[in-house]
């Protein structure tokens, strides 16, 4: 009998968010329409909450250790942060671009929103469910959102921001292999100084994976300019 009611209040709560009316949001990545709980406007609204903490924890520091820490992260609605020591530790606008990229491709594919998404779910408050004072729950739930900005992807977010980081510095005219000149300084530091590298949990892949990921895919992109190279030639 408490299986069956277990599973009844399980379907019932299902359906009240079926009918709460999940968003339809764009993905430009996939380039379809997503279902979700956040619309673009609450994505917006918790990534305002999210850059007023962001603000409010990362102070200016003269701290030296502080200041070598290596960090980017991109918090939901667009909003895109990186530390001083990543700044000192690329050398070029290629390198800079693609990190950019990266960051920019977890915007795009709503990685952040959809993290905060999973966890909402666990334990969503029943004035969200039932779309009293919407916002002032949205803002609430930014304490969660707050430690996306941890770097809390998941290994496959991770590669394909990665991906799609090269692909948007390339196609605004930057050398896509600056993600592997970074990658390759980055993997440096990991193995002399680890404590500078701020990657706290365990499903962020090591940076040789995403090295490998990256050689890959520029290597793709080179056979497919020499191909179409090739054909331009054979038809003149």
């Amino acid at each position: 009998m408490l299986k069956k009611r277990l599973l009844g209040g399980i379907f019932l709560f299902l359906g009240v968010i079926s009918f709460w009316g999940c968003a339809t949001v764009y993905n430009p990545v996939t380039g379809r329409q997503e279902k979700s709980l956040y619309s673009t406007q609450d994505e917006v609204v918790v990534g305002e909450s999210v850059d007023r903490q962001v603000r409010k924890e990362f102070k200016p520091s003269s701290d030296a250790d502080a200041i070598k820490r290596v960090n980017a992260f991109a918090g939901p609605g667009g909003y895109i942060y990186v530390t001083t020591g990543l700044l000192k530790l690329v050398s070029s606008d290629d390198e800079l671009a693609c990190v950019l990229g990266h960051e920019i491709g977890h915007v795009a594919a709503r990685h952040a929103i959809k993290q905060l998404q999973s966890r909402v779910l666990y334990s969503v408050p029943a004035s969200l469910i039932f779309y009293e004072s919407r916002y002032s729950e949205i803002e609430q739930a930014v304490s969660i959102a707050f430690n996306l900005t941890q770097l809390s992807y998941s290994r496959k977010d991770e590669l394909q921001a990665d991906t799609l980081g090269m692909s948007y510095a390339q196609r605004a005219g930057y050398n896509p292999a600056g993600m592997v000149s970074f990658l390759r300084k980055l993997g440096e530091i990991e193995q002399k100084e680890p404590r500078l590298i701020i990657v706290p949990l365990s499903t962020h892949p090591v940076t040789s994976i995403r090295l490998e990921n990256a050689i890959a895919w520029i290597g793709k992109q080179w056979k497919s300019a020499r191909a179409l190279s090739a054909e331009n030639r054979t038809h003149d």
